[in-house]
C-alpha cells in the first residue's frame, strides 16, 4: 500500500512511519525540507501553510495519514492564520 504521509519529523509521524514501512508499506512524506524525511521511501518538499502544487504529488495514493500541524500552535491568535493553513486547509486538499 502506498501512503502519503505528513508530520514524519514529529514524534507521532516518526513512529507511524517507521511502523508502516516495517508492515511493508510505502510511504511517500510530505516534508518542510528533505533533512525531515527520516523513515520514507521517497520525500516531497513542501510548505503546507501555502497552497499545495498537485503535480509534486505522487499519481496514486492508497491512504493519506496526516499529522502535520502548525509549529505556532502556541502563537495564538498570532499563529491562527498558519495554524488554519496546517491543520485546516492543508487536510482539505489532501483529501480533494
Amino acid at each position: 500500500m502506498e501512503i502519503l504521509l505528513t508530520g514524519v519529523s514529529g514524534c507521532i509521524g516518526r513512529a507511524v512511519a517507521a511502523d508502516l514501512r516495517q508492515h511493508g508499506h510505502e510511504v511517500v512524506s510530505v516534508v518542510r525540507t528533505k533533512s525531515d524525511a527520516l523513515c520514507a521511501a521517497a520525500a516531497i518538499e513542501a510548505d503546507l501553510s501555502r497552497p499545495l502544487a498537485f503535480e509534486t504529488l505522487p499519481a496514486k495514493i492508497d491512504a493519506v495519514m496526516h499529522l502535520a500541524q502548525s509549529r505556532r500552535y502556541r502563537e495564538f491568535p498570532g499563529g491562527a492564520s498558519e495554524m488554519f493553513q496546517i491543520n485546516v486547509a492543508a487536510t482539505h486538499s489532501l483529501a480533494a
